[in-house]
């Protein structure tokens, strides 16, 4: 991990995970970090309506988009994967990994991959203050 050069959508909230959970080194982690989707996308655009992973595809890899529908829907229906009820996307059923868990983590790191570079690139074109 700390070799690696990780890019995610909002990392600084996937390194406290690891942090807590695997007692990381800090320093180590934040110096692998490499491109942030979350932080990207705000700097170019800074408004307040959801800049969730799901809203990236449609501007940034259209061919994307829809993949976390399935497990949006089925995320409604199960109480215990609601994060506003405690419960976590991990508490897919087993029967339904295939067909909407490994879909929806997949998708996430394929929108981040191939998202990240051409935000980049559009960060490039941005005039500063």
């Amino acid at each position: 991990m700390y070799a690696s050069k990780l890019q995610g959508h909002n990392l600084t909230f996937d390194c406290q995970f690891v942090i807590a959970q695997l007692n990381a080194d800090i320093v180590r982690l934040a110096n692998a970090m490499h491109r942030d989707t979350w932080h990207m996308h705000f700097t170019l655009r800074q408004i307040r309506e959801s800049m969730g992973l799901e809203t990236m595809p449609d501007r940034w890899c259209p061919e994307w988009s829809g993949y976390e529908e399935d497990m949006s829907l089925l995320i409604d229906k199960v109480p215990a994967m609601q994060p506003n009820k405690g419960g976590h996307y991990a508490n897919c059923p087993p029967d339904l990994w295939d067909s909407h868990l490994k879909p929806y983590i997949m998708g996430d790191v394929e929108v981040v991959h191939e998202a990240a570079p051409r935000i980049e690139e559009a960060l490039k074109e941005t005039h500063g203050y």
